[in-house]
């Protein structure tokens, strides 16, 4: 067994448009019918609802201006596309009941935003002074309930790190809310995805008695997540949603194929077959295996989480987080793999791409034979650091060769 280090360093660079925006009239405005589409860098001002039913608002869309006063100023998200940067500003009203919303939903100070559906990509914010009601929807990494917002989620199954959560609820650094809200979406909040949440208050509401029977789809009528105790298995031709939570459960997937955010939090997930879109979240006490056939974007371990990979594709970018544990057994792992400060790898066979993205007190450990450093016999069990323009060689346990190099390709 050989452990060594790899240190890399990317960066993200971000670029933002400026526009002068665009003041729809006032009125009712219904999307598609008084428009076909909204463009971007529009907004609405006083006296003016928007309805947007299906078709899409582009990006940078305000509910209200900046300095108000905004005096019955409402959006009705009923279905469609709402572009990134979507905004209720002070005095605004935004419902939410279907849809999809790209990313940065913000909720600004004096606005009131109600979700009781749609799909949300990352960063949905209430921010302070805001008013923010969810009874439904599902919701990407990056939910922020800030300090001084009044947030409530509406439902049952509330738990925080398993066990039963109060009526107001502040998550530490490790903690993982899970639960079901009103309208049968599973969810699970954690600021180990980048979730902000912040004295947020769970109300209480009736639900559905646990169905506990195996529960096999082959097309798109999948469930809205996985409560305690159910199995599900997905077969070619099925499909679930984005943001599909599976909590206390166990999901088979065997073909078709998964939205984008999956999230497991103290389950069991075999994936076999299909594809696993990316930002597969696994959060503690979920053993994630993939194997055969299965092809899954990238994957997120969690503190107190395992992943296996014994075949198939795990996908680029995914991550190894503080405390989780991955062991490669076989199949192919996607370029720029982060194995970050805490986390614990194994690899004994398969093929890893181009990358690893190793920071420091991190560990990955190579089962196999035959290693050498530029040529040079390592035998036993050692432990070094690679670095420079090193060259590491050697064969995994499967008999998979194995080359690292560490200088420019």
């Amino acid at each position: 067994m050989v452990r060594f280090r790899l240190v890399f360093a990317w960066h993200v660079l971000l670029a933002a448009a400026c526009a002068n925006a665009q003041t729809l009239p006032t009125g009712i405005i219904n999307v598609p019918g008084t428009f076909s589409s909204i463009g971007d860098n529009a907004r609405i001002g006083s006296n003016t609802t928007l309805n947007v039913n299906g078709s899409s608002v582009g990006f940078s869309f305000n509910a209200g201006t900046n300095f108000g006063p905004n005096t019955n100023t409402k959006v009705n998200i009923n279905g469609g596309r709402i572009g990134l940067q979507f905004v209720a500003r002070t005095n605004a009203e935004a419902n939410v009941s279907g849809g999809v919303i790209d990313i940065l939903f913000a909720a600004a100070s004096g606005s009131t935003v109600n979700v009781s559906g749609g799909s949300f990509g990352t960063f949905f914010t209430a921010s302070a002074g805001s008013k923010v009601n969810v009874s439904g929807g599902s919701f990407e990494r990056g939910f922020r309930a800030r300090t001084g917002s009044q947030t409530s989620l509406f439902g049952g199954d509330f738990l925080v790190n398993g066990s039963s959560a109060g009526a107001n609820i502040t998550l530490g650094a490790e903690d993982v809310l899970t639960g079901m809200l009103e309208d049968g979406s599973s969810f699970v909040f954690s600021p180990l995805a980048s979730d902000d949440i912040q004295n947020i208050q769970l109300v209480g509401r009736t639900l559905p008695t646990i169905e506990t029977t195996p529960i096999v789809i082959s097309n798109e009528n999948g469930p809205r997540g996985l409560r305690s105790g159910q199995t599900l298995t997905l077969v070619d031709g099925g499909e679930l949603r984005e943001n599909f939570a599976a909590v206390d459960a166990t999901l088979h997937i065997e073909g078709g194929e998964v939205g984008t955010g999956l999230e497991a939090a103290r389950s069991n997930v075999t994936i076999s077959g299909g594809t696993v879109r990316s930002l597969f979240h696994v959060y503690p006490g979920t053993v994630a295996t993939i194997s055969d056939d299965a092809v899954t974007g990238s994957v997120y371990g969690y503190a107190g989480s395992e992943v296996n990979v014994q075949g198939g594709v795990l996908g680029e970018f995914s991550k190894a987080y503080a405390g989780s544990r991955f062991s490669i057994s076989g199949g192919a792992v996607g370029n720029f793999f982060g194995v970050l400060t805490g986390a614990d790898v194994h690899v004994s066979g398969g093929v890893i791409g181009r990358s690893i993205e190793q920071q420091v007190n991190s560990s990955i450990s190579l089962l196999g034979g035959d290693f050498r450093l530029n040529g040079s016999p390592m035998t036993g069990t050692a432990n070094f650091t690679v670095g420079g323009s090193d060259l590491l060689t050697g064969t995994f346990a499967d008999g998979s060769p194995v080359c690292i190099f560490t200088g420019r390709r």
